[in-house]
């Protein structure tokens, strides 16, 4: 399978540059995101791609408070939302590190946008339905996944504010 893999613009450039060249070393194609980032994903969706969007983490815009490991938590919507707007599937996939530089990769069934109310709800359907089926993923392998930021939302957050702060378009 051909997979692309849209990455967020590093400083220092060369740290950017290794980034890529590792990933590339694995057989992945990387796109920096910028101005013409969409329509290179669209491109690539329409050949087939598989086009790989984190969804752990936010790195660009600000997401939406979703249920996340049971407690509320701000990640990026733009997997749903392109999805929603292209109707491309979504697929979770789960990692796991093996010794020898090996790893296991497990791809869930695919999660369909089926529109059915405004884009902010189905994308957050969306969202949920994901991070759902990434859960199933960090339960069975709890120690394959890192953070650096915090994932979870203060208990002091309210959801309606957050919802009225969050907005990324695809």
């Amino acid at each position: 399978f051909s997979v692309m893999l849209p990455v967020e613009r590093l400083d220092p450039p060369e740290l950017l540059d290794l980034m890529i060249r590792l990933r590339q070393r694995a057989g992945l194609r990387c796109e920096p995101v910028g101005r013409n980032a969409l329509d290179r994903i669209r491109e690539a969706l329409r050949a087939n791609t598989i086009v790989g969007i984190g969804v752990d983490r936010i790195t660009l815009g600000e997401g939406n408070v979703v249920d996340f490991c049971g407690r509320p938590a701000r990640l990026p919507n733009a997997a749903a939302l392109l999805a929603r707007r292209t109707g491309a599937p979504l697929l979770p996939v789960g990692c796991v590190r093996l010794s020898g530089d090996r790893y296991r990769v497990r791809i869930g069934p695919p999660i369909l946008s089926e529109p059915a109310g405004s884009i902010q709800a189905d994308v957050r359907s969306l969202t949920e339905r994901l991070l759902a089926a990434l859960e199933i993923f960090l339960e069975q392998n709890p120690t394959q996944w890192v953070m650096f930021r915090p994932v979870w939302e203060s208990p002091t957050a309210t959801r309606g504010a957050d919802e009225r702060r969050s907005s990324v378009s695809v």
